[in-house]
């Protein structure tokens, strides 16, 4: 992953990019904060983040995150575009409840599953464990 190609990725369309790492909203709400405020010449927020809502997910639970939505993309992907499903009603109401909903399903599967419904889904996709270079991530040049 390129920093500066992302930062300079968003420059083209915004004048101030300010880059602060999400561990410190998790340790330092009030810091985070500030340093927002501080550069962009705004009010401190006076709320804050409860810190429940979307918990980090260990690597086996992010790499099954991972799968059970590319399984989503595939599914609403040859719905939509597939020339055969004629019932346009009926596919425009499945390809929309199930793009609202379904990757909200997988999270909170993920986040709050047992180990051993964790292990099952993993057998039932066939897979042992993740795959090694799963956050070896390249961001193509634009």
């Amino acid at each position: 992953m390129d920093p500066e190609h992302i930062v300079h990725c968003y420059k083209r369309y915004f004048n101030n990019v300010l880059i602060i790492p999400y561990e410190l909203l998790k340790t330092d709400e009030s810091l985070f904060w500030g340093a927002i405020a501080e550069r962009f010449q705004v009010p401190h927020p006076e709320v804050t983040i409860n810190h429940a809502i979307n918990t980090s997910l260990d690597l086996k639970r992010t790499f099954l995150l991972s799968k059970t939505n590319k399984i989503s993309s595939v599914l609403l992907n040859t719905l939509c575009d597939s020339k055969d499903y004629t019932n346009m009603q009926e596919k425009n109401q499945i390809v929309s409840n199930y793009g609202n909903s379904g990757k909200w399903v997988h999270r909170r599967f993920v986040e709050y599953a047992a180990a051993e419904q964790v292990d099952e889904m993993y057998r039932l996709l066939g897979m042992s464990k993740p795959r090694e270079d799963f956050f070896d991530v390249k961001l193509p040049r634009v």
